[in-house]
Formats: structure tokens, C-alpha cells, sequence
């Protein structure tokens, strides 16, 4: 599209306008195997984009990579680019209307931009930035559905994973996140939590995690299995949290479960 616009119109855009399955599988298979991050392609190809993010018949890879792409653009238009055909009410409206498969998929494709073998992508027009003030913050607050519908245990158990992605600013992250989920089953604190190589933050952040685990695990569901070990890192950093109720309950459900 960009070296031949005209060839490109005629030979590859108009493939994509078909009303059937096969120009999805065609998008699908451009999403997994490509790297199509552009405006202009996004905008040719906004319809068949949004409808497959709500497909619930889209291969979990594919709607994963469109969730990357929708994710960029809505950061790109409240970045201020006002080519991006896509408004914030459009942008709401669409997370509203996907599955829990497709928001699970959004909510992947926050945690990854802000992971930092993502960070040195180059992708067009994106400056170097705090991913998680200017961008993955504002998303959640003014585009994720504040709705009953994004509710959901697996999109839950993805959004758990951001805090600890964005590093120093995860007591913020944590006081947005927590107002977004519903408890579920977690298999692994650590994992879960999105943790792993990351322990320093139980020293750094005890309070904060409690927080998020107590709000994030399901107390008639099994317990992770190194919940204990979890909450020994808790109080091991900050003593005084022996005596939070919530740090009890989590203590006297993962004896229960053992």
C-alpha cells in the first residue's frame, strides 16, 4: 500500500471486502505471519478489522495479533494522530460488543506493549514514551468498557498481569486494575501475577500486591498452588501486613485447600 497504492487497491484491498469467511482467514493468516502496523491499512481495512475482533470463530493467535493492532491505534488517536480513523466512542463501543475471548485478547495486547522485549519495536509513528501513563493507563480509563460485560474471569486473569509489567507504577496500576476485575481461579501467584523474574516487586510493592491478589483470587476455587510461599514474600517485606484481615483469609484458604 505504500510502494503501489493503486495495485494494491486492486489486487490485494478488494480481496479483503468479500463478504464471506474466507476474507477473514485472509486476515487472519496477514495477522500471524505479517507485521501490518499502519494507518493506512488499518483504516482501508477498519470494517473487516473490527468485525473479526467479535468473531467469536477467530482463532485465539489471530484475534490476539488484530487486539495488538486495535490496542496501537486507539494509543495512536489518543496520542493526538488524527489520521487514525477510529474515535474513542467507537473504540468503547467495539470493547463493548466483543466477546470475552476478544477483550481477553485486548487486555494481552496491553500486557505485551508494555513488556520490554515489545518496548524496541518499530512500529510507524510511535515515539519513544511511558507506555503506561500515556498510553496503556488512558486506555483503560477511557476506552475499556466500564460494563457488567468485560466482567469475566479470563479477562481478568489477563489484566492481573499489567501491574507488575509496568514496574515502578504498578501501586497505580493496581488501584486501576483492581476496580476492572472479578476474582478467578489462579493456578500460580507467582505466574499469575505476572511475577516470574520479577520478585524484586514483593519487596518493593507487599502492600500493593496483597491488594491485587486478595481482589484477583476466587476463595471457593483452589488456591494457587505457591500461595503460601507467595504470602511469606508478603510479610517477610512488610511484617505489619500479619495483622491486614485480607492477608489472613488468603492464609487460612490456602491451609484449606492443602
Amino acid at each position: 500500500m505504500w510502494l503501489a497504492p493503486v495495485w494494491a487497491e486492486e489486487h490485494l484491498c478488494r480481496e479483503f471486502d468479500r463478504a464471506d469467511t474466507d476474507a477473514r482467514q485472509l486476515l487472519a493468516m496477514l495477522f500471524i505471519y505479517g507485521r501490518p502496523y499502519s494507518v493506512q491499512l488499518f483504516n482501508r481495512l477498519k470494517p473487516l478489522i473490527c468485525g473479526s475482533l467479535v468473531d467469536p470463530g477467530m482463532t485465539e493467535n489471530a484475534r490476539d495479533r488484530l487486539a495488538q493492532l486495535i490496542t496501537w491505534i486507539i494509543g495512536l488517536k489518543m496520542a493526538g494522530n488524527n489520521d487514525v480513523n477510529l474515535t474513542e466512542a467507537e473504540a468503547r463501543q467495539l470493547l463493548t460488543r466483543s466477546p470475552p475471548s476478544g477483550l481477553r485478547s485486548v487486555a494481552w495486547g496491553l500486557w505485551r506493549s508494555l513488556l520490554p522485549e515489545e518496548s524496541g519495536e518499530k512500529r510507524e509513528e510511535e515515539p519513544q514514551r511511558n507506555l503506561w501513563r500515556e498510553s496503556v493507563k488512558p486506555f483503560l480509563e477511557r476506552v475499556w468498557p466500564n460494563d457488567v460485560v468485560a466482567r469475566d474471569a479470563r479477562v481478568s486473569n489477563m489484566l492481573i498481569k499489567i501491574p507488575a509489567a509496568t514496574g515502578p507504577h504498578l501501586p497505580d496500576a493496581v488501584a486501576l486494575i483492581i476496580r476492572l476485575i472479578v476474582p478467578g481461579t489462579l493456578h500460580s501467584s507467582i505466574f499469575d501475577l505476572g511475577l516470574h523474574e520479577k520478585e524484586q516487586l514483593i519487596e518493593q510493592f507487599p502492600r500493593e500486591l496483597l491488594d491485587l491478589a486478595h481482589a484477583a483470587i476466587d476463595f471457593n476455587e483452589p488456591m494457587p498452588c505457591d500461595l503460601p510461599q507467595f504470602l511469606q514474600g508478603l510479610i517477610g517485606a512488610a511484617p505489619e501486613l500479619r495483622d491486614d484481615p485480607r492477608y489472613a483469609a488468603l492464609l487460612a484458604a490456602s491451609r484449606r485447600f492443602q
